[in-house]
């Protein structure tokens, strides 16, 4: 098989290095392939098969030839479905007028130049300043190149500034920001000629940048030539004939948000575009991938099959979108999607504090489907989710996408109950008065992102002390990568300075933990893994309390049969201020274990392409016997 072929000559890299660390890759990329399941592996295996044998591009060919049979009858949109408010954020201003000078807003973070003779140059990587080229079709352009970090160059194709340049041109009545969009789109068009190229190598980009396309085409089609509007159309009917061509490998490989938003893609184009010869088609097929994906991605709690805040808020919202555009058509989808997509925020809910933001946990690429408040801020979201979904908000003043979409609201629902514990996606809350803990304890039947096994968020005040440090990226060194997604980078304990989970390919993990919780309420937890026990017999129980203005935690290691070093990790983005070997400071809290501390450096991520330099506390020990870490965390 193909896929052996590619593994052999993974493993065949590793026979310069010593015959022991050859074994162990093998044996962790055998039990990858175990964990992912025969069904994953034969999947894979007929999609590389495809494209060394030019399956992908006969039917590249199809696609351009039958776009010839696209005729532009009236409109784009042949009933302009919403009509949207204009709403006071003067960051879309910001946004709108660094456009016009070639300025994107990447990852709802920074800014980042990509102009290039007068122009946005969309196969630009800013960062390496290097320009893809388009001289090999999607399909054969690999996933890590010369070009480094292919989201970067994805990021202005996503046109997430739409919905800004649309509040511009609300607020102003400025057609130059009509125009402007239009331009984008169009230049768009002009410089990405299906299918060459790297924006259309991914279908989730492309559905992203397909809903954007049609927010703005219901707004600003007046302004669009009869030729600019067949351009545009001719190109989304391209566009989804795309996504539907490979649309099996997002759900029977990638298996995640990818093939929601691809699915979400068919079904809101084949709404939308009645005039495209495929449009019944879509509407089946999407519907029918939606209530398949959604049953397997989302879990009976609410929980999400990425183990990742960012990519449940983006599944959410992708959801979101199609629920409303089928509201506005008058199209009835199944109840069950519903239920689906309320479990959703309804485990959001539960999670967000006083500030709009949730723990800073799981893989994270800067997604925002619709970036009309702050980035870390879910509340927005959460509204227009259970505004499609109830016709009510469940938080005050915090409606920046119900308003731009022009949604009626029924009712408020305030007083939300929010839960503690979610035990099919393995996440436990603790609450007691100003404190707030959440721990992770899961056994893994889905491919894990991050190894944090009894990871720790701590947060008083509001304020998230001891946290996760967050992705960073996917395309960086091993060493900077391990650092965000292994235990390294949780607040945990790890075993002789190895994490029992090891890497496999680019985003696959090998040694899937099993855990078990003893015992949850609001203010006490105990739960336990076996995680290492595969590696040296050693089982790691931790057990978390609340007290008034205290949090104690007890790290139990037992089977320990020889010398071992056991650590116990907390990064902050605090300072750290040591009183004693064992007693240290941060902000109004003194913690103090009964084991040596020392403080180390650490860096923590909350955005896409970007970390601050932060500070780690790490207690250690080297023991023969079994042991217990006691570490007491004190408000003063």
């Amino acid at each position: 098989m193909l896929l052996l072929q590619v593994v052999l000559q993974e493993l065949s890299k590793l026979m310069t290095s010593n015959k022991y660390k050859f074994m162990l890759k093998f044996k962790y990329t055998f039990l990858f392939f175990y964990n992912m399941g025969i069904s994953w592996v034969f999947n894979r295996t007929i999609y590389e098969i495809k494209k060394r044998l030019g399956y992908f591009k006969i039917l590249n060919k199809i696609i351009l030839n039958s776009e010839n049979k696209v005729k532009l009858k009236s409109n784009l949109i042949l009933n302009p479905f919403f009509l949207p408010k204009k709403l006071n954020n003067l960051e879309s201003f910001i946004i709108a007028e660094k456009l016009f000078t070639g300025e994107i807003k990447i990852f709802c973070y920074e800014y980042e130049s990509y102009l290039m003779n007068g122009n946005i140059n969309w196969h630009y990587q800013p960062i390496l300043k290097r320009d893809a080229k388009l001289d090999k079709e999607w399909q054969e352009i690999p996933d890590f190149s010369e070009f480094g970090d292919i989201k970067l160059i994805w990021e202005p194709s996503r046109f997430s500034y739409t919905t800004h340049i649309i509040n511009c041109f609300l607020h102003s009545g400025n057609e130059k920001y009509a125009i402007l969009l239009k331009d984008l789109i169009v230049d768009w068009i002009n410089k990405n000629p299906f299918p060459y190229g790297i924006n259309y190598k991914c279908g989730q980009e492309i559905s992203f940048r397909l809903f954007q396309w049609i927010i703005a085409c219901n707004i600003f089609q007046n302004f669009f030539s009869i030729n600019e509007k067949e351009l545009v159309l001719k190109n989304i009917y391209v566009s989804i004939r795309r996504i539907e061509s490979n649309i099996s490998y997002s759900v029977k490989s990638v298996k995640n948000n990818h093939s929601i938003s691809e699915a979400a893609g068919l079904l809101v184009c084949g709404l939308l575009f009645h005039q495209l010869p495929q449009s019944k088609r879509w509407i089946r097929k999407g519907e029918n991938l939606l209530l398949q994906e959604t049953k397997y991605q989302i879990f009976d709690d609410g929980s999400y099959i990425q183990h990742s805040m960012n990519y449940h808020r983006l599944a959410m919202d992708v959801i979101s979108f199609v629920l409303f555009v089928a509201k506005k058509v008058d199209y009835k989808l199944p109840e069950v999607i519903y239920e689906r997509h309320k479990k959703m925020y309804l485990f959001l809910v539960s999670f967000v504090q006083k500030d709009g933001k949730v723990p800073n946990y799981g893989p994270n690429d800067g997604a925002y489907l619709f970036p009309l408040s702050n980035y870390q801020d879910f509340r927005a979201s959460i509204n227009f989710a259970s505004a499609i979904n109830q016709s009510e908000i469940i938080f005050k003043n915090n409606n920046s996408i119900i308003d731009f979409f022009g949604l009626d609201i029924k009712r408020n629902n305030f007083n939300i109950q929010k839960l503690n514990n979610f035990k099919i996606g393995g996440y436990y809350q603790l609450r007691f008065k100003n404190l707030y803990c959440f721990v992770r304890c899961h056994t893994y039947k889905t491919r894990p992102s991050h190894s944090d096994t009894l990871h720790l968020d701590v947060w008083v005040n509001g304020k998230n002390i001891f946290c996760d440090t967050g992705s960073y990226s996917y395309n960086t060194s091993m060493e900077t990568k391990n650092h965000f997604i292994s235990l390294f980078g949780h607040n945990t304990v790890v075993i002789d300075n190895n994490d029992f989970m090891k890497p496999v390919f680019n985003f696959g993990m090998t040694n899937w933990p099993q855990a078990r919780v003893i015992s949850f309420d609001e203010k006490n937890f105990i739960g336990e893994h076996y995680g290492y026990k595969i590696i040296n017999g050693i089982t790691h129980r931790r057990n978390i309390m609340l007290k008034e203005n205290i949090i104690l935690v007890k790290d139990l290691l037992f089977g320990i049969k020889k010398k071992t070093l056991i650590s116990q990790l907390w990064h902050t983005e605090y300072s750290i201020k040591r009183i004693t070997d064992y007693k240290f400071q941060i902000e109004n809290l003194h913690i103090t274990s009964n084991i040596e501390g020392h403080i180390r450096p650490s860096k923590v991520s909350r955005y896409y392409n970007s970390y601050v330099d932060s500070s780690m506390l790490l207690f250690s020990i080297e023991v023969d016997n079994d042991f217990e870490i006691e570490t007491i965390i004190k408000i003063n």
